[in-house]
């Protein structure tokens, strides 16, 4: 699982860079150095998200049901990935650490609406889609899909937010 999660912070980081250049509504630079801004950040909060939904998910008695515990575990993990995301999105965007809007209530909501959807996609969907499918890997693409879709507008604004823009653009 380790190595699944760093492989999977490599690959992606410098498309998580390209895309808050795109919802901040900043030209990209596709230097390499520039896409890889925010690295460790971004390994923070990997760690600590998955180890909060795997406590959550995992360790707690099992008389509370997986969508009670995935929306707790969204709620428990909002304030580091607030604070991981913000340092990350300003170290990637203007190459320093910002801490002008780091906790404004627009950011933490937008963090808090998008960070409970995941894990109830990722530990709640995803089982519902594979009772009827049958088959781990397309229900994880399906609800991978779904969330990515009713995410993306939280992370846009939140993005926006942190990155110090006021305006949202139409890119």
């Amino acid at each position: 699982m380790a190595m699944v999660g760093s492989l999977s912070i490599n690959l992606l980081q410098p498309l998580q860079t390209l895309k808050n250049f795109k919802q901040a509504g900043i030209k990209p630079s596709y230097k390499i150095p520039t896409l890889y801004r925010g690295y460790w950040g971004m390994c923070f909060i990997d760690i600590g998200t998955i180890s909060v939904y795997n406590v959550i998910n995992y360790e707690i008695s099992n008389q509370y049901s997986t969508l009670y515990k995935s929306i707790l575990s969204g709620i428990i993990s909002t304030p580091l990935v607030t604070v991981g995301e913000y340092l990350v999105i300003n170290k990637q965007i203007s190459a320093q650490y910002k801490f002008k809007n780091m906790f404004t209530t627009k950011s933490t909501l937008l963090t808090l609406g998008r960070e409970i959807q995941f894990p109830v996609f990722l530990f709640y969907v995803s089982t519902i889609i594979d009772s009827y499918i049958k088959n781990t890997i397309i229900s994880g693409y399906l609800s991978g899909f779904i969330c990515g879709l009713t995410t993306n507008p939280f992370d846009r604004y939140k993005t926006l937010s942190q990155s110090n823009n006021s305006y949202i653009s139409n890119s």
